[in-house]
């Protein structure tokens, strides 16, 4: 049975105006119907945007220089009308890039009443047909399913004895309004320790770490920093020897050049592999470059306690591996880790301890050796 085409590209490149390489494709790519395709790269390859030109955002709204033959549909995509290209449904990395409404039923209905749709239908595929890979040298490739690289496991770090309690964390309890998020939590980090936090989605985990920054503040529970009460020790002692990475990269960003972020420290891009883009805007970077330009930011700041909200977001498999081993080199100089996220064979990587939050309350979970 023929398969329907929905897309064909052809010849396909893109160059942005500020990049010396472009992202590019000699020969054809074709997309049919009812194929689920998974795109792999290493961060900054052009995986995004791949997806922009399928979108049909390039040229117009992306500048740059577009070569090639993009057909959606049999139709060029350039030439389509913006209701032709709102049927394209597009998830960005960030979410915040495509809200735009108060509240969530907004959201959903906004879209969906532009597109005068009736009935919201939803198809789920259940595998994954071709898999594209793009190459640091910007060529796509298509390859099979099986050559996925990132099935391999992360070295774990080595156990090394631990210090002096820094942070204590006493029943600790947080509500927004009536929701109450966080109830009782007690644990505590010492130094050269490394606790990772896993849970669902609102569990309430970047809450914590915000409640630890002293970004949020809680009316019930106490934290402790070297058995200080953290609300009656001055900014000094407490808040020059912590840093807080935010889910957001871009909430880090207060310059117009990469190198401005850093304060013009070149060693610490080399290590975060940023090192031929100090010219560039931060705001022009992947989703994965900014991710690592933040975590340039804050290893920048020599601060003791590091609070890692999310901190492998966007990264691939090699840049991971990097995080892995620069976040043991710190632990061994002194440092130690409160890291939040949703990867669980990284932290099981790098972490002494994984506490698993749900419904309120912490619990510790095994690590896998």
């Amino acid at each position: 049975m023929n398969q329907k085409q929905i897309y064909f590209l052809e010849n396909f490149s893109f160059r942005y105006p500020y990049s010396e390489k472009a992202i590019q494709w000699s020969g054809n790519i074709s997309i049919n119907e009812n194929e689920i395709l998974l795109i792999s790269g290493k961060s900054g390859a052009g995986k995004s945007t791949f997806l922009y030109a399928l979108k049909g955002l390039l040229p117009d709204t992306i500048f740059g220089k577009l070569k090639g033959k993009i057909l959606f549909k049999g139709k060029d995509v350039s030439q389509l009308s913006s209701f032709e290209k709102a049927k394209i449904g597009f998830l960005f990395q960030n979410p915040a890039a495509q809200m735009i409404n108060r509240t969530v039923i907004q959201e959903i209905a906004f879209g969906m009443e532009n597109l005068q749709m009736k009935q919201q239908e939803d198809y789920l595929k259940d595998s994954v047909s071709g898999f594209i890979k793009i190459g640091a040298n910007g060529k796509i490739e298509k390859k099979d399913l099986k050559e996925i690289p990132w099935t391999q496991k992360f070295p774990r770090l080595p156990n090394i004895s631990k210090g002096e309690k820094l942070i204590e964390i006493k029943n600790l309890s947080f509500s927004y309004d009536n929701n109450h998020i966080l109830k009782g939590l007690n644990f505590e980090l010492r130094k050269k320790e490394i606790i990772g936090i896993i849970g669902a989605n609102g569990a309430g985990k970047t809450t914590l770490l915000k409640l630890i920054a002293g970004v949020l503040k809680s009316k019930n529970g106490k934290i402790s920093y070297k058995h200080e009460n953290i609300e009656h020790i001055s900014f000094k002692k407490y808040y020059r020897n912590l840093a807080l990475l935010f889910q957001n990269p871009e909430n880090h960003f207060l310059f117009s050049e990469v190198e401005r972020e850093i304060a013009g420290n070149r060693k610490i891009l080399d290590l975060v592999g940023l090192n031929k883009m100090q010219k560039r805007n931060p705001f022009t970077l992947s989703e994965g470059e900014k991710r690592r330009l933040s975590l340039a930011i804050l290893w920048n700041l020599k601060r003791e306690i590091f609070l890692f909200d999310e901190p492998t977001f966007g990264q691939d498999y090699e840049n991971k591996n990097k995080l892995i081993e620069l976040i043991g080199k710190m632990r061994e100089k002194g440092n130690s880790f409160i890291i939040v996220s949703h990867d669980y064979p990284f932290l099981n990587s790098v972490c002494d301890k994984i506490f698993l939050l749900k419904n309120g309350y912490l619990r510790e979970t095994q690590i896998q050796n």
